[in-house]
């Protein structure tokens, strides 16, 4: 249970000023250490589905974040990947990612069009707006702008969780009546 697993691990001060992770009496790791295991895992899932011989030959990364990351969160994202002997060619918002891989299947016939992308994730909601348009004398290139990007965080799959059970509680307690 939770509990249980709340009791194995402690959060502890690093010499950082981040916190880390202990796990027993002397096993401490920092949250980029964590992540770097994380992205050794990736490291070694994509190089197998590759049919790569090691999972080194894959070095060379573009990693999304939550467009609500800081320049803290991207560094010690790029920490991470540097502890994992990767090497970051970008790190992109998440909803930048979605609109680059809409405009790869884009089939409108349109010139250009404006998206708008809604995420409801665990912790935030994120809504983007992008331009995407054709380019060039044949029109063979797509290109993609980012209008506008606001995250808000009070507003989530949680909350609508939240929410969800307490109204379902409420129901239970007035059928009991």
């Amino acid at each position: 249970t939770f509990s249980t697993l709340q009791n194995e691990f402690d959060s502890i001060e690093s010499c950082r000023n981040s916190q880390q992770v202990q796990i027993g009496t002397n096993l401490n790791f920092s949250s980029e250490e964590i992540v770097a295991m994380l992205l050794t895992k990736a490291q070694e899932f994509t190089a197998a589905s590759l049919g790569l011989p090691k999972p080194q030959l894959v070095n060379d990364v573009v990693i999304t974040v939550p467009s609500w990351f800081g320049e803290s969160e991207r560094s010690a994202m790029m920490e991470a990947a540097s502890l994992a002997d990767l090497r970051v060619l970008s790190l992109v918002n998440s909803n930048t990612a979605v609109a680059i891989k809409y405009a790869f299947d884009w089939k409108s016939s349109k010139d250009n069009e404006t998206v708008v992308f809604f995420d409801l994730g665990a912790s935030s909601a994120t809504i983007s707006v992008a331009q995407v348009a054709r380019i060039g004398k044949k029109k063979d290139k797509v290109v993609v702008e980012m209008l506008s990007h606001v995250v808000d965080r009070s507003i989530s799959a949680n909350a609508f969780d939240d929410k969800l059970v307490e109204y379902l509680a409420t129901i239970a307690d007035e059928q009991r009546r």
